[in-house]
């Protein structure tokens, strides 16, 4: 019976010394590692590299619309 007791007394113990750090939930953050970013700031330089040509392109359609051709004329100049 003693050792019942004991044992009892023991368990309720630990359980209640071990109950708050469950309850904390602290320990369960997670963090970004550094290559995780290295690969994210990666993957931005890429979009950013074809943002690039695209917006040339995108501004040669627009002087290609909006941009006077010139007449030709069917008489030669001398």
């Amino acid at each position: 019976m003693k050792a019942t007791h004991r044992l009892m007394v023991g368990i309720s113990t630990f359980a209640a010394t071990v109950s708050p750090v469950l309850a904390a939930g602290g320990g369960a953050e997670r963090h970004t590692s550094l290559a995780a970013w290295i690969f994210l700031g990666f993957c931005a330089l890429v979009v950013v590299a074809q943002l690039i040509p695209a917006a040339l392109l995108f501004i040669g359609i627009i002087k290609g619309v909006f941009q006077r051709t010139k007449e030709k004329s069917s008489v030669p100049t001398k």
